[in-house]
């Protein structure tokens, strides 16, 4: 008896594309991040000079207490501070 209710469905021979193996297509570029990208490309040229500009002043600083760390040393050693004498046992 095949009236239609009792049959199984015919099956449909569709074929689906493979996923791996094959070239997939370039994704579409981010348009909102490009021009964001792009929007803000002159203030993180700023940031990146001010960051360099405070590393050099930040070696100049360096420098400049290794000096003074010298001239220190120098009048110590001389005995030249105020309120040191030179010769202590001559009090």
């Amino acid at each position: 008896m095949s009236n239609g209710q009792n049959s199984m469905p015919p099956q449909m021979n569709h074929r689906v594309p493979a996923m791996g193996g094959g070239m997939q297509p370039a994704p579409m570029p981010d348009l909102l991040a490009a021009a964001f990208n792009q929007a803000i490309s002159p203030y993180t040229e700023k940031i990146e000079q001010l960051e360099q500009q405070l590393a050099d002043m930040q070696a100049w600083v360096d420098q400049l207490e290794q000096q003074r760390a010298e001239v220190h040393g120098w009048i110590d050693k001389r005995g030249l501070r105020p309120g040191t004498t030179l010769f202590p046992f001559c009090l």
